[in-house]
C-alpha cells in the first residue's frame, strides 16, 4: 500500500507545472505571434463596408411610406460615404476620416450623424483591438502569471492583475504552442490562427461569448504590403447583425521619430 501510494505522489508531482513553465509557454507563445516590423510606419488605407446596409435599408422602406426630399438624400450620402484611415505600427494608434456629403443644417441632423460616426469609428477600432499587431502581449499589464497546469492535449496558464476578480486563464494548444482561448473576467474568446510567413501567425477568427450577452465572430483575411501584414477583409456576424469590412489601396508612409 505504502508503495502505491509513494507511486500516486511522485506521479501528482510530475505532472504538476510551476509558475515559471507558465512564463515559458507564455513566451513561446509570443515568439510566434505576428508583430509589425521596425522599422514602423503609418499605414493609410480606405475602407469599404456594410455596416450600415440594414439602416439604409430600413430609411428606405420608410422614405415608399413617407416620401421625403431630404431624408432621400441623406439615403444618397450614406450610400456613398467615404472612409479612410492611418494607423500607426509603433503604438496601434488609429485615426479616421469620415466623409457624408449632406449638409448639417439642424442640430437634430448633426446629432445623427455624429451617431452614424461613431458607430463606424468603433466598428473599425474593434477590427484592430482584438489582435493587436503592434504589441502582441499575452498579460494585460499589471498582470502576473499565478498558476500553470498542463493537461493531455493543452497547457492553461492562469494570470491575475491588481483588481479584485481580474483573472484571466489562457489555454494553450500543445501542438501548436499558441494560444486559443481566453477566459477573461467579462468575457471568452476562442482564436484560429493563419500563417503569416516565417512561422509568424495572425488571428484567421475571433469567437467572442460576453457573460450574459450574445456570442459574436470575427473572420480575417489578410494583405501584405512590403513587410507589413495587414487585414483585407473582416467578415463580423452576431445573433442581430452581419456586416463586411474591406481595406484596399494601402500605403506606408515613414514615420515622424
Amino acid at each position: 500500500m505504502l508503495r502505491i501510494l509513494t507511486a500516486s505522489v511522485c506521479a501528482l508531482v510530475l505532472a504538476g507545472s510551476s509558475v515559471e513553465d507558465g512564463e515559458a509557454w507564455l513566451e513561446k507563445a509570443q515568439d510566434q505571434l505576428y508583430r509589425w516590423p521596425e522599422p514602423h510606419s503609418i499605414v493609410r488605407f480606405e475602407v469599404h463596408t456594410d455596416v450600415l446596409a440594414p439602416m439604409i435599408a430600413a430609411m428606405k422602406s420608410e422614405l415608399e411610406k413617407n416620401p421625403d426630399p431630404e431624408a432621400s438624400k441623406l439615403v444618397a450620402a450614406l450610400e456613398k460615404l467615404e472612409i479612410r484611415g492611418a494607423i500607426d505600427t509603433a503604438t496601434g494608434e488609429l485615426q479616421t476620416e469620415i466623409k457624408i456629403d449632406y449638409p448639417q443644417t439642424d442640430a437634430r441632423t448633426k446629432k445623427a450623424i455624429g451617431t452614424i460616426k461613431q458607430r463606424l469609428n468603433s466598428t473599425l477600432s474593434g477590427c484592430f483591438a482584438g489582435l493587436p499587431l503592434h504589441d502582441p502581449l499575452l498579460l494585460r499589464k499589471g498582470a502576473a502569471v499565478t498558476a500553470a497546469e498542463e493537461r493531455t492535449d493543452e497547457r492553461l496558464v492562469t494570470s491575475t492583475g491588481a483588481g479584485h476578480g481580474d483573472t484571466t486563464v489562457l489555454h494553450f494548444s500543445r501542438k501548436s504552442d499558441l494560444p486559443t482561448r481566453f477566459e477573461l473576467p467579462a468575457m471568452t474568446i476562442d482564436i484560429t490562427y493563419a500563417e503569416a510567413g516565417h512561422r509568424r501567425y495572425v488571428p484567421a477568427t475571433l469567437d467572442m461569448q460576453p457573460k450574459g450577452g450574445s456570442a459574436s465572430r470575427a473572420e480575417f483575411s489578410w494583405q501584405k504590403k512590403d513587410d507589413v501584414w495587414f487585414p483585407e477583409h473582416v467578415k463580423l456576424s452576431s445573433k442581430t447583425a452581419n456586416a463586411k469590412i474591406d481595406f484596399d489601396k494601402l500605403v506606408l508612409e515613414p514615420r515622424e521619430r
